[in-house]
């Protein structure tokens, strides 16, 4: 489960310029042949479908490619610049990777080295860092020769590269490791929280999960347990409750420590807009935060609520801890099917609009299964 938790903050770090996308709605990527553009929502096409790969606009920017090619969900190769909403190329395509604008700046990679750009295209810092994430309270992590520290907006260090791995600032602190060993940094870098825990995890809502002696518990900003090292996992606080694994089966604890919902499902995740999914006898549903189950364990693979809507699976198999096969579908807070079950693969909605794949291709759909694409 270590490696789940590993691979679900990633992705959060990595989906959070998406997430953004609701700020800007109004030209939605469109793609024509193999060619990608921009049309409105009546699929008028705005920007002209030219480039080989587009994200949608965030910030007033899109990112843009010239060249490569998607791979398993992700491009690969070319060059990115960003265009405006005019369509003009504002920042040329000559970066191997870019990411969103976020609060005025980007990362922009270039011969595997990462900097930063504001939206004058100007590069804050040189190309040296190996690896870097997204800003998180004015601080973003970034890695160079092995080591991890934190950069602000100006590109200086202030906080030097010398963890063997960093988490997120969050609610004004960050977990950190040192010597297999983590602790607690504030944004000054001063250690407030001793290093003797074998894992941690960012605060949420006032508490953070930590690992002791192979059990897991959690603590508060003053480094009190104030929930006992007894669980065999458990991750952060969402919408009042934490997720906990105990003899192999997962339930909800709120912040006192009480087990609202029991122990006993196979699988569980956060509670997203009053939802978490839940997964017991290979089949996956939903409950309601007084642990109801409101939409029935009946789907063979599912997604978190975003936007109103989780995407579902039917039909699919579980091997090697993959799901392969089935058709994706989304469905409402009623269990109502609101697009129908005919996509390879599928992403959350941001926004108005969603990612999905189908016979190989791939387009965007709106809540009302609208595909804004064409061959």
């Amino acid at each position: 489960m270590k490696e789940l938790k590993n691979l679900f903050v990633a992705m959060v770090l990595i989906s959070m310029s998406v997430s953004l996308m609701a700020q800007t709605s109004e030209l939605i990527p469109y793609r024509k042949g193999d060619k990608w553009g921009y049309c409105d929502k009546n699929k008028n096409i705005v920007i002209e479908t030219k480039y080989d790969a587009v994200y949608p606009f965030i910030d007033g920017f899109a990112r843009v490619s010239i060249g490569g090619n998607r791979d398993y969900g992700f491009y690969e190769g070319g060059k990115w610049g960003f265009i405006n909403k005019n369509g003009k190329e504002v920042i040329r395509c000559k970066y191997d990777n870019v990411g969103d604008f976020n609060n005025g700046f980007a990362w922009v990679v270039l011969n595997d080295k990462w900097s930063l750009i504001n939206k004058d295209g100007k590069e804050i810092i040189t190309f040296k860092y190996d690896f870097a994430l997204g800003f998180n309270e004015e601080l973003a992590r970034v890695q160079l020769d092995g080591k991890w520290g934190f950069i602000n907006k100006e590109g200086k260090e202030v906080i030097p590269c010398k963890y063997d791995n960093a988490l997120e600032f969050s609610e004004g602190l960050a977990p950190v490791e040192l010597n297999g060993i983590w602790g607690f940094i504030n944004r000054d870098g001063k250690e407030v929280i001793p290093f003797k825990y074998e894992e941690a995890w960012s605060f949420s809502e006032g508490l953070a999960a930590v690992k002791l002696n192979g059990k897991e518990g959690f603590i508060n900003k003053e480094g009190i347990e104030v929930i006992p090292f007894k669980y065999d996992d458990a991750w952060s606080y969402s919408e009042g409750f934490a997720v906990v694994q105990l003899n192999d089966k997962w339930g909800f604890i709120n912040k006192e420590g009480k087990e609202i919902i029991p122990c006993k499902y196979d699988y569980a995740e956060y509670f997203h807009e009053g939802f978490a999914m839940v997964k017991l006898n290979g089949k996956y549903g939903f409950l309601n935060n007084e642990g109801k189950e409101v939409i029935p364990l009946k789907y063979d693979n599912a997604g978190s609520f975003s936007e109103g809507l989780s995407p579902v699976s039917v039909g699919g198999n579980w091997a090697n801890g993959f799901y392969e096969g089935g058709k994706w579908g989304f469905i409402d807070k009623e269990g109502k099917e609101i697009v129908s079950f005919k996509y390879d693969e599928l992403g959350d909605f941001s926004g108005d609009f969603a990612l999905v794949k189908v016979d190989d291709k791939y387009g965007y759909i709106d809540k009302f299964g609208n595909e804004y694409w064409e061959e």
